[in-house]
This record gives structure tokens, sequence and C-alpha cells, in this order.
């Protein structure tokens, strides 16, 4: 058992800027800035794709791609500085991973929940937006260009939906399954000191006192959490 020595200990990883674990933070920055990599990139991919409907003459501006790529690297960057200064960068065992939040639910909030909810909100309106724009391509092409040509956009657009379909599933799940973690994220961490205080005084008390407890019987049942939401990071990046 890994006890932290703050006021509110429990079982947990710490970041390695309070002298806590190196392989959790490590491991937490790679995995955490691949989900902001993913997120950001279907939101910028999906941004170009209805930028060049909307104008397909000058769609980013002119502005050169390197330019574009940079942003995303900066906001990964950035995110993963505040949270390794913030010492936000966490796990509890069940999770199978490390994640800027579990140390507190506004990281929780502000580090998972909102950048998700942001950036699958506006993918879905790009890419909504830009089925409906090629769409109404492939009607005016029918009435004034060679069926080859439209059975081409056709099937670009069959592409762009199965492709939007694919990647709103991914991060609506990984969406969900934040909010779930931020919802149950006090209840659940106060039930898991509490259970770890009983297995303790369990070990402690002498045997034969008769003053055993069941510990899993006096677990709040609000504090569960289902075991799909525990898997459903790696469902994520498997989808």
């Amino acid at each position: 058992i890994c006890c932290s020595p703050r006021s509110n200990a429990e079982l947990s990883l710490w970041n390695p800027g309070k002298g806590r674990s190196a392989p959790c933070t490590v491991f937490g920055i790679a995995f955490y800035s691949s989900i902001l990599l993913y997120q950001f990139y279907v939101l910028l991919l999906s941004f170009v794709l209805w930028r060049q409907f909307k104008n397909p003459m000058n769609p980013l501006w002119r502005i050169q791609s390197r330019y574009w790529h940079l942003i995303v690297f900066s906001l990964v960057v950035v995110l993963n500085a505040v949270g390794i200064a913030t010492d936000s960068y966490d796990a509890i065992e069940p999770m199978g991973v490390c994640l800027p939040g579990p140390s507190g639910r506004v990281n929780l909030l502000g580090f998972m929940v909102v950048p998700l909810l942001f950036s699958t909100a506006l993918s879905m309106v790009f890419l909504v937006w830009s089925t409906y724009f090629m769409k109404r391509n492939i009607a005016q092409h029918k009435k004034n260009v060679d069926a080859h040509t439209t059975n081409a956009m056709e099937d670009l657009f069959n592409r762009t939906l199965y492709y939007a379909i694919g990647v709103l599933i991914t991060l609506s799940l990984l969406l969900v399954t934040c909010i779930v973690f931020w919802r149950k994220h006090d209840v659940t961490r106060d039930a898991l000191n509490a259970w770890i205080e009983c297995e303790l005084n369990n070990l402690l008390t002498p045997d034969g006192t008769g003053l055993d407890v069941d510990c899993e019987a006096m677990r709040d049942p609000a504090s569960k959490v289902s075991p799909f939401w525990f898997m459903s990071w790696v469902i994520s990046c498997l989808c």
C-alpha cells in the first residue's frame, strides 16, 4: 500500500514533482498527450473539411499547414505543463492508467472533461455542416455535371459520413467516461479512504476480539463505478 502523507491520504500514485511516482507521471503524460492529439486533430480535420466546402478558393486564409500543427502541439504542451505544475498526474489502481485529474475533482473537470466537451461539440458541428454542404453540392452536380463526377462525390460523401460517425463515437465514449469519473470523484475517493481505514483496523485488531468488520458490505453503493467505465479508456483507444 502506497499512502500519501497528505491530509486526504489515499491509495494513490502521485506526481514526482512532490517526490512521488515518476513512472506514473511519464505514462500519464504519454497517455494524456495521445488523447489530446487525437481530439485536437479530429477537430482540426473537421474544421479544414468544413472550410474546404465553405470557401474552396481560400479555405485556411493562406496560413501554412505547419502553423496549424504548431497550434495543436502548443496546446498539448501547455496542458501537460500545467498538469505537472499543479501536481495533477495521479491514478487509482482500478483505472489502469495515470491521468491528470484523479487527485482533484476540479482538475479532472479542467484537464479532461472541458477539452473533450469542447472538441466533441465543435467537431460534431463542423462534420454535420460539411456533410450538408457536400449533399447540397451532389444535388447540384446531378443537374449540371456528368454521372462519373457525381458518383465520385457520392463516394467521398459516404467516406466522410463513416469517418464522422467513427470519430464522434470515440470522442463521445471518452467524454462520457470522463463525466462519469468526474461525477463519482468525491464519493468514490471518500469510500476508498474509508475502505482502506477499515481494512487497516481489521489488520491491526488482535485476533479473537470479534471486532473484525466486513468492509466491503459497508461501502456506499453510490460510490461504485461499473467495470465498463474502467475499460472504456482502452476501448476508446482501440476505436
